[in-house]
């Protein structure tokens, strides 16, 4: 995960979870 380093770690996190919610949107 290069985008943990970078200095928008906030960012990242939240995209991360983004993307969660987004693949478990997908999935139902």
């Amino acid at each position: 995960m290069t985008k943990a380093t970078m200095p928008n770690r906030q960012k990242s996190e939240q995209d991360q979870i983004n993307y969660l919610i987004d693949e478990i949107s997908h999935h139902r």
